[in-house]
């Protein structure tokens, strides 16, 4: 019995060991798992982090794209803008230039000069005048002008007034036979 006690003792004190084993083991794989997570929300934080960072950037580019895109536009405007009245001078001053080279040639053939009345039109009436004599429609000579097309009706019933005409074919009648249309 004595021997029977020892190896119960013995028995005793291996399946302590083999508890404190197991228990040791399992706290062991219980730290191995909490640094697992660790590792693993650490790389998808980083992870995330970085895709984050990555998405902002690419708004910022796609912004910075439209602001760029806009600022052509608009500088694309600004010069078709200021090249259409350029244009629109350019072609008034033509007219005007074709009007006094007719009178000059009329007055140097001692020719008629201006039409009857001519000079009751004041400037604004005679570039409408110059304009119909081309064959300009009233909205055409308001963007050639930059002046409304109701301002070019009442500019062309003062023509008509004051040089005693009807309609636009007689104002055409009268600038070729005077030399006025170009």
């Amino acid at each position: 019995s004595l021997l029977d006690e020892v190896k119960l003792k013995e028995l005793i004190a291996l399946e302590i060991k083999y508890e404190t084993d197991l228990q040791t083991e399992a706290l062991a794989a219980e730290q191995a798992e909490k640094v697992e997570v660790k590792r693993a929300n650490f790389w998808l934080w980083l992870g995330l982090s970085f895709l984050g960072i990555c998405l902002i950037g690419a708004v910022v580019l796609v912004l910075r794209q439209r602001r760029s895109l806009a600022a052509l536009r608009q500088d694309h405007f600004d010069v078709s803008v200021a090249f259409a009245e350029v244009n629109g001078r350019m072609k008034t001053l033509q007219a005007m230039a074709g009007q006094q080279l007719s009178r000059a040639k009329v007055e140097e053939n001692g020719g008629p000069g201006l039409p009857p009345d001519f000079e009751t039109l004041s400037k604004r009436e005679i570039e409408v005048f110059l304009c119909l004599a081309n064959g300009m429609a009233n909205k055409v000579v308001a963007e050639e002008l930059h002046i409304s097309v109701d301002t070019v009706r009442s500019h062309v019933k003062n023509i008509y007034g004051k040089l005693g005409l009807r309609n636009r074919t007689m104002v055409v009648k009268l600038a070729h036979e005077y030399g006025l249309a170009s």
